[in-house]
């Protein structure tokens, strides 16, 4: 019985994919495009980025940097990612959390340097990536396609799939699903605590799951 099930699964899966995969360059650029739109409408965002959040930037990049600081024995290529993913990660939120807007950037930045890290501390497991990397950006972006379809909106920004497309590169397949697990459960206390209504933005859930998850494996 279970080897028919999971053929029967695998078949609409095949179903679903061979339907929905088509769409995807074209969604995929809508949504590049109207984040783009979005993001020229905040052509001063850094400068009042700073001044509105001084102090949660200042203690979010001392705390980055005291946990970098713990460990002093810790590879020079450890050290270096852990600067650039603090300051994506600490950037990324802080943005998001005011604009609901997480920019490509950020993500663009964050997968540079973690495919970089990842091809001088572990080239073996490159492949890996790559398919974690891709496999998670098509599924959540079928996800979205999906959910508006049924007209309930998208399950998740542009900017947060790309977001997660470039965490891919830092974590493997299950610490990835863990952070996505962790993200879900402080999106979840978010909406339960604070009553919010509509869309919750996700990119500082992400962050904060993500530091988590990289400060608690080992260098």
């Amino acid at each position: 019985m279970t080897p028919l099930i999971i053929f029967a699964f695998t078949l609409v899966s095949l179903a679903i994919l061979w339907a929905w995969i088509p769409r995807l360059p074209r969604q995929l650029a809508a949504e590049t495009l109207y984040d783009l739109r979005w993001y020229r409408l905040q052509a001063r965002f850094p400068k009042t980025l700073c001044k509105g959040s001084k102090r949660l930037l200042i203690l979010t990049s001392v705390l980055g940097f005291g946990l970098i600081l713990s460990r002093p024995d810790a590879p020079l290529t450890w050290l270096l990612m852990s600067l650039v993913l603090n300051a994506t990660l600490i950037g990324g939120a802080l943005m998001d959390h005011q604009t609901g807007l997480l920019p490509f950037l950020v993500s663009l930045i964050l997968g540079a340097a973690a495919s970089v890290y990842q091809t001088i501390i572990a080239p073996d497991q490159l492949a890996s990536h790559i398919w974690l990397c891709l496999g998670s950006a098509c599924l959540l972006s079928m996800l979205n396609i999906l959910t508006r379809h049924t007209g309930r909106g998208p399950a998740l920004g542009g900017g947060d799939i790309a977001f997660l497309a470039a965490l891919a590169w830092l974590f493997t397949p299950l610490h990835f699903a863990w952070l996505i697990f962790a993200a879900a459960c402080f999106g979840l206390i978010e909406s339960r605590l604070l009553r919010r209504q509509g869309a919750i933005r996700f990119g500082p859930h992400l962050s904060a799951s993500a530091a988590l998850l990289w400060y608690a494996l080992p260098s």
